[in-house]
């Protein structure tokens, strides 16, 4: 939930609409969709930081955002294909 509040308070949606705005007038450079995708992935950062900051366990944060169970008795449970984060990929 601190994750989701995160993103109202700091006003990232105002980012993604201006970030949209820019796409619609420059939708010939290639640079104003790449850097949509990167304010996106920053604002999933500043909100996983603010996560972090508040409290919650690191570990188990981490465990949360890939998706697996964290537990001794069961191997790693992954959620399914359909919600692959670039984030898995560092």
């Amino acid at each position: 939930m601190i994750h989701e509040q995160t993103h109202v308070r700091e006003f990232h949606s105002l980012d993604i609409i201006l970030a949209q705005l820019i796409i619609l007038l420059c939708w010939f450079n290639p640079f104003s969709w790449l850097i949509r995708s990167e304010i996106r992935m920053n604002h999933e950062y500043l909100a996983d930081k603010q996560v972090v900051m508040s409290g919650y366990d690191k570990k188990s944060y981490q465990y949360h955002l890939l998706g697996i169970k964290h537990t001794s008795l069961a191997a790693a449970n992954f959620y399914n294909n359909f919600s692959v984060l670039p984030l898995k990929n560092e």
